[in-house]
């Protein structure tokens, strides 16, 4: 009768398949009359010994730190003996197991992802790493108003000419108290102090307000944004009516700080908006969720922030792995014996859970 072999090079087609499923095959199609056992022995096929049969020079992780451990030690032991290449090795038990061909194709797909186990993602640190990013552009954008705000003082233009209406915009956006009827009053004769305060206030209430949980709040805040923008504006041209181009490019400057600000940490997820207000502060339970939302304002966080984009992508090859593991198990991994003493494909599925885990 032909061998294995034999079959292999009749049927190229079938290379992916292990010999025994190979075997089983032609069997089941050609020589059902005879028993497998007898088949097997026709064609020189030797099958995996049982575990009983097995010996500590038996398998592919014979010679590995794995294989010397039993799959019921201790987990205190096998703790120390985790690395990279002995995830490797368990990878390529759960592999090479008889019978476990599904599971061991999916197996053999993680050995390039054996690390992605002993990355360790810190949303907290990742949490405090955007605020201060966030703090650093809000100091620069506030660092240049105050630059133009001490140059209008020292160059004599601090007559502003405002008009009426954009100030009875921003009066309907500011509670009613006495303190802010004299900053309107102050800024509708023009004192660029006042409208400086004016705008900032309107740019700290719209920009909190970006971060509210409802609709209409967060409406209310682009709006103020808006009638902040306008009086910017007015005072830019105000600048260059009178000469004085280079406090309109500061005031510039300090602006385009001020929008990126608000469409990288604002626009992107209220969440992430509760998270960097300087007056706010909530970090949610699971961080990793606000930063995994998928929008064009989070691409545009993410690709300022390669550091949580890193992370969500760790954090999605996790669960990845995760999902192929549980798949595994629910595939029926663990009959035959595929390593060492004791250590078989279901045994090295568990210790991969558990390393999943971070048992």
């Amino acid at each position: 009768m032909t061998t294995i072999q034999d079959i292999r090079q009749q049927y190229p087609q079938y290379n992916d398949l292990s010999d025994q499923d190979l075997a089983d095959r032609f069997h089941n199609k050609f020589y059902s009359d005879i028993s497998k056992d007898d088949f097997y022995n026709k064609i020189g096929l030797h099958q995996a010994p049982t575990e009983t049969q097995a010996g500590p020079n038996s398998s592919p992780m014979s010679n590995t730190m794995f294989g010397q451990m039993s799959q019921t030690a201790p987990s205190e032991i096998w703790q120390q003996m985790v690395t990279p290449e002995n995830v490797n090795n368990l990878i390529d038990v759960a592999a090479a197991t008889p019978g476990m061909k599904i599971a061991g194709q999916a197996a053999l797909k993680l050995g390039d992802a054996a690390k992605t186990l002993f990355s360790k993602i810190a949303p907290q640190k990742l949490v405090e790493g955007v605020q201060a990013a966030h703090d650093r552009l809000l100091g620069q954008a506030q660092d240049l108003y105050n630059l133009v705000k001490n140059e209008v003082v020292n160059r004599g233009v601090n007559k502003v000419n405002i008009n009426s209406d954009l100030l009875d915009e921003a009066g309907k956006s500011l509670p009613s108290t006495r303190a802010n009827k004299q900053l309107l009053a102050n800024a509708s004769n023009g004192d660029y102090e006042a409208l400086h305060s004016l705008q900032s206030d309107l740019g700290k209430k719209g920009i909190k307000n970006l971060s509210a949980d409802t609709y209409a709040d967060r409406n209310m805040g682009e709006q103020m944004l808006d009638t902040r923008d306008k009086i910017n504006e007015a005072i830019r041209n105000h600048f260059n009516e009178y000469g004085h181009p280079d406090l309109s490019s500061l005031l510039d400057q300090a602006n385009d700080k001020y929008r990126t600000l608000k469409q990288l940490y604002y626009e992107s997820n209220p969440t992430i908006g509760k998270m960097v207000n300087q007056d706010i502060r909530e970090i949610p339970k699971n961080p990793m969720n606000a930063f995994s939302k998928q929008s064009k304002p989070m691409d545009q966080f993410l690709a300022a922030h390669p550091e949580v984009s890193d992370a969500v992508g760790l954090m999605k090859k996790k669960s990845d792995l995760s999902n192929t593991l549980k798949v595994a198990k629910d595939l029926g991994i663990g009959t035959g014996v595929a390593g060492g003493i004791g250590i078989t494909g279901y045994g090295a599925y568990k210790l991969l859970s558990k390393l999943m885990d971070g048992e």
